[in-house]
């Protein structure tokens, strides 16, 4: 797996590619905000701000065979503790 990142204007913009055969492909390509992103076995996951400083979003993207691509599987909404809220950012 190869990952770029570009920043972009409010936005970094996410790629992913992958090896098959001699030939690399992108299966990746979304622009994002992220407090973090983490990488694991066959999913991408991306933590963000939600509108309310109390919550984060978190998105997982995972590996589709079928379409030969990363899609977005999962989107929730964790909530912060109280001392790691953000301010209204207002």
């Amino acid at each position: 797996m190869i990952v770029g990142i570009e920043p972009g204007q409010n936005v970094l913009v996410l790629w992913i590619y992958t090896l098959k055969g001699r030939m690399v492909n992108q299966i990746l390509d979304v622009g994002v905000t992220p407090l973090s992103v983490e990488v694991t076995r066959r999913d991408v996951v991306v933590r963000e701000p939600a509108e309310s400083p109390d919550y984060d979003i978190c998105t997982v993207y995972s590996w589709d065979d079928r379409s030969g691509a990363m899609i977005e599987k999962t989107v929730g909404f964790d909530e912060l503790r109280p001392k790691h809220r953000r301010r209204d950012r207002s």
